[in-house]
């Protein structure tokens, strides 16, 4: 199947202008029920966009495209083989052989540690056991797809782009991923704690309760290519849907780092690489997360958004090292001063905005730049909130002005 940004645009399209009618999803769901078997609440859950339609199997794909799509459409999505497939299977035919057996280590009564690969992951979503139950999940979103309103799985997309390249280039460290067996009927399952094996009988469903994201991502890698395999750590739990409940608040109270901060410990960006080899080469303390005179976090976003590391390699990365050790050494020279006291958050910003545009004067010119920004309408333009690739390159165009103005 080829699973294409235009596949999933004009799917999700057709899917979007007919969300809101709750008639036509119940005979849609009718329908795949009655020709393929695929149970209508999964049905309903694709049709309205709860579950994002890049989380279905290329069998479930293939029949809501079916609903959506003309012959013509269809036959240059699936291949000859896959229509002829599809077109007589049955959902219940890519279900699981149970028993499930896993090899876990028993934490307490209800929790079970172990690991699981991602083929065997993807097993579980192809046979559509993987579930977002929003009785116990976060709160659905409201989103605007295609101009018509839908709820969808709160997804921060550009979080699982991060994790899908981590998983491509294999830098990703795995934590883990969290299956509820929920407590309902039809679920029969056991422990043996001698040979630390966990065997379920019968299962309806997974609920995800934690790692949903991480899920997200390695479906889209998985459906590039199907040899891509990822091992992780398995936590399998048996709660209530309140036990579930107070397990999503309780992670939810875990310590958390801000965004910079967060930011500056991502060792595949090559802003937090210029940013440690800079801090190397100075005297120690100057650059540093604890009490330096320059913020080490704060230092690399400014990194990151004036010299746009995002899109550059890793010889361009040495260049730019180079290039910021020298002008911040100059800095330094031209006012010792300058490192006597703690740089506040704007003057670090400005600092790095005249290391990238200017060659001379530095220091005098961070000075300067601070000094207008910190006035009227520039406060608010530049210091509220995360600093960005916008607020970069107005406050690029401010040092710009300034600089005409001094010259006339």
């Amino acid at each position: 199947m080829l699973r294409s940004d235009d596949f999933f645009s004009k799917l999700n399209n057709d899917i979007a202008s007919k969300s809101d009618k709750s008639d036509l999803i119940k005979s849609y769901s009718d329908t795949l029920y009655k020709t393929y078997d695929i149970p209508r609440g999964l049905s309903s859950d694709y049709l309205t966009l709860k579950i994002p339609t890049e989380d279905a199997s290329d069998f479930l794909l293939y029949a809501l495209a079916i609903i959506f799509f003309n012959e013509k459409e269809i036959q240059s999505y699936f291949s000859p083989q896959e229509i002829k497939k599809y077109s007589k299977m049955k959902f219940n035919k890519i279900s699981l052989d149970f028993p499930l057996t896993f090899d876990m280590i028993q934490i307490r009564s209800n929790q079970w540690i172990g690991k699981i690969t991602a083929q065997e992951l993807m097993r579980f979503r192809d046979a559509q056991i993987i579930n977002y139950n929003e009785r116990t999940q976060r709160t659905l979103e409201r989103k605007i797809t295609h101009g018509h309103e839908v709820y969808q799985i709160a997804i921060n997309e550009a979080a699982v782009k991060e994790i899908e390249t981590s998983y491509e280039e294999d830098a990703y460290i795995p934590n883990t991923i969290t299956l509820n067996i929920p407590d309902i009927e039809g679920t029969d399952f056991s422990y043996d704690s001698e040979t630390h094996k966990l065997t379920i009988y019968s299962l309806k469903y997974f609920d995800i309760l934690d790692g949903y994201h991480r899920y997200h991502a390695l479906s889209k890698v998985y459906t590039k290519n199907h040899d891509f395999d990822y091992e992780m750590e398995l936590r399998i739990v048996n709660f209530t849907e309140d036990h579930a409940r107070h397990f999503i608040w309780q992670e939810d109270q875990k310590t958390q780092m801000s965004k910079v901060d967060s930011e500056s410990y991502n060792q595949n960006d090559y802003s937090v690489f210029i940013g440690e080899r800079v801090a190397d080469s100075m005297a120690h303390g100057i650059i540093s997360r604890n009490k330096g005179i320059i913020d080490f976090p704060e230092f690399v976003i400014a990194v990151k958004c004036f010299y746009n590391t995002a899109q550059i390699k890793r010889s361009e990365a040495m260049k730019i090292t180079e290039e910021i050790k020298g002008k911040l050494d100059q800095m330094i020279e031209e006012d010792p001063t300058i490192i006597d006291v703690k740089w506040k958050r704007s003057f670090i910003y400005c600092a790095v905005c005249v290391m990238k545009n200017c060659n001379s004067n530095l220091a005098e010119q961070s000075y300067m730049l601070n000094d207008s920004s910190k006035n009227g309408i520039y406060n608010k333009q530049y210091w509220e909130g995360h600093f960005n690739m916008r607020k970069a390159i107005a406050l690029s165009e401010l040092l710009k002005e300034l600089n005409k103005k001094v010259r006339r």
